[in-house]
């Protein structure tokens, strides 16, 4: 694994706090450090900030961040549904701290040689594939509709150079791809998981028999038909757990 760019970013944070001052970061979309009002302190609550090694990162207008520069564990919401924590895990160690869902998913991949990661979020799952699996793993793409989480990420977070990050929505992606998955985990609304969908998952994994397809459903299980669209397919498996248990 390579951790250069997570080295980067914790003297990225360092080099612009202060025990005497906020610890507050604001980043544009093009990750530019920018100068603004205050934080969107409503929200920090979420985070349960309780020292001076705690700083808050924004990230444009709808992302925040929390780093903790000892614990180097970084968290993260989004202003638009602000009672979920999206991802939360130790940078240094990311089989420390993360999510039960997180690690069930992970324990379910039999084969890591190609791996898909459809929502990519802050990189708990790419990051925890390359720290158990790694010489074992060939490729791991990650795809993720929000462009400056994306950007984010492989600036500073990305820990192997057989991660690569796309921008862009599931589909679009694999409806493109000319690789082939042995495991895929896919974090995205219900409303997403169509027959069409799935049929192309299912088309893009058919070349390794051990394949195995996670979903994580966001959603009210009682508001999704997903049991009804992927019935007729096998090596699939389904977690409807919240995403903060």
């Amino acid at each position: 694994m390579n951790y250069k760019k997570i080295d980067k970013f914790a003297k990225f944070i360092s080099s612009r706090t202060s025990t005497s001052a906020k610890n507050n970061i604001f980043l544009s979309n093009d990750l530019k450090i920018v100068k603004t009002s205050q934080t969107k302190s409503q929200y920090l609550k979420f985070f349960n900030i309780i020292d001076k090694n705690d700083v808050v990162i924004e990230l444009g207008s709808e992302i925040l961040i929390l780093y903790n520069t000892i614990t180097t564990k970084i968290t993260c919401i989004f202003y638009f549904d602000p009672k979920y924590i999206q991802s939360e895990y130790i940078l240094t160690n990311p089989t420390k701290h993360s999510f039960p869902y997180i690690k069930y998913t992970i324990s379910q991949c039999t084969n890591p040689s190609n791996c898909l990661i459809i929502g990519l979020c802050l990189g708990n799952i790419p990051n925890l594939l390359s720290t158990i699996y790694n010489n074992k793993i060939n490729r791991i793409d990650c795809v993720d509709i929000n462009n400056l989480l994306c950007k984010f990420y492989k600036k500073f977070l990305e820990n192997s150079d057989y991660i690569h990050v796309y921008s862009m929505t599931g589909m679009k992606f694999i409806k493109s791809t000319k690789e082939s998955y042995s495991f895929v985990s896919i974090d995205i609304p219900c409303k997403y998981i169509t027959k069409k969908f799935m049929n192309i998952i299912h088309k893009i994994t058919s070349n390794f028999p051990d394949r195995k397809i996670v979903l994580n459903i966001i959603s009210d299980e009682k508001e999704c038909k997903h049991s009804q669209i992927i019935n007729s397919f096998e090596n699939f498996i389904i977690i409807t757990k919240k995403k903060n248990e």
